[in-house]
């Protein structure tokens, strides 16, 4: 503290003096420069103004929509692929399972059943509202799933799509169809990226990846063919994304 108040008594001296000395000195004739009437150089011939960046051509408009690919790892990671009209997308990489269910709301027991990987047939008690789904798995807490957007049909509640915070820290997706069937998405990472068109060529391009292959779009069949020549087949999602960029931080 002694050091620091004999440094500020210091530069309080120095900056006396300093003032002091400015007010003993005449003061001296201020020289304003005229402004200059040379005109102003011309660019060298050879310079050349900055190129306008080209714009981004629409992707055709059989590609634009929601794709999901329709093989998917033993675990059951797949990846979805969202094209806009301006040429931007998504590409999103997502733990993809389908399930059947039944569902008896008088009861409130929901019913999976076995699965050809070899899942058994699993029952729930639940307690449903209108916005909200609690399910009582066998062993731990009960799970509270929100409903998203509205319900389709006051006599099945259950229908629709429905988020909630999954133990791997991400957010779990769930949409009830009225066909018995359940979809499960589970998003773990998802990449901004460009797609740009050149004739029968699809590139998506992100700080992650760069892909180009050959494409063909086929009614709700999307074909991406690879090196080898084996095409990774995509399947257009009616109804567009339901989960996806912003779905990916923890449901609350």
């Amino acid at each position: 503290m002694i050091a620091e108040l004999s440094l500020m008594v210091a530069l309080a001296g120095a900056q006396a003096s300093a003032v002091q000395a400015q007010a003993q000195d005449p003061p001296r004739p201020v020289m304003v420069q005229a402004p200059s009437l040379r005109p102003a150089p011309t660019p060298a011939s050879g310079a050349q103004a900055p190129a306008a960046k080209a714009p981004v051509t629409p992707p055709p408009t059989p590609l634009i929509g929601f794709w999901e690919s329709e093989v998917t790892s033993r675990g059951g990671i797949g990846t979805a692929l969202l094209v806009h009209g301006d040429g931007s997308c998504d590409f999103t990489v997502t733990i993809k399972v389908e399930f059947t269910y039944t569902y008896d709301g008088a009861t409130g027991k929901l019913v999976f059943a076995a699965d050809a990987q070899g899942t058994p047939e699993t029952t729930l008690d639940t307690t449903l509202s209108v916005d909200a789904f609690v399910v009582k798995p066998p062993v731990g807490t009960a799970i509270t799933k929100t409903r998203v957007g509205t319900a389709q049909d006051p006599e099945r509640p259950i229908l629709g799509v429905w988020r909630y915070p999954h133990a791997s820290g991400g957010t779990a997706w769930e949409r009830y169809l009225a066909d018995g069937t359940m979809q499960f998405r589970l998003p773990t990472s998802e990449r901004p990226s460009t797609c740009t068109v050149t004739g029968d060529r699809l590139a998506i391009t992100s700080p992650q990846m760069k892909t180009d292959a050959k494409y063909e779009v086929t009614g709700a069949q999307l074909r991406l063919f690879g090196a080898a020549g084996e095409p990774r087949l995509f399947r257009r999602i009616d109804g567009g994304r339901w989960y996806g960029k912003s779905d990916l931080t923890p449901a609350k």
